[in-house]
């Protein structure tokens, strides 16, 4: 069994520094969906609410970014 690393403690910015870094290609190219690209961060990390918000934004700003182009 996978040991998951508690990153819910830290108040800082975790999506660059640490979720990003580790799934950059998922991401960008792979994750269909917001949900896709959660599950694969929920296999290595435990955050907090406000750090999946965090996520989600990141996820958002992409979309619109893709889709405005």
């Amino acid at each position: 069994m996978k040991t998951k690393i508690n990153l819910s403690g830290i108040k800082n910015d975790v999506f660059y520094k640490f979720i990003y870094p580790l799934f950059a290609k998922e991401f960008l190219i792979y994750a269909i969906t917001y949900e896709n690209f959660a599950m694969v961060v929920e296999t290595t990390f435990i955050l907090s609410p406000e750090q999946w918000a965090e996520v989600l934004e990141e996820w958002e700003a992409k979309e619109d970014l893709i889709n405005n182009f």
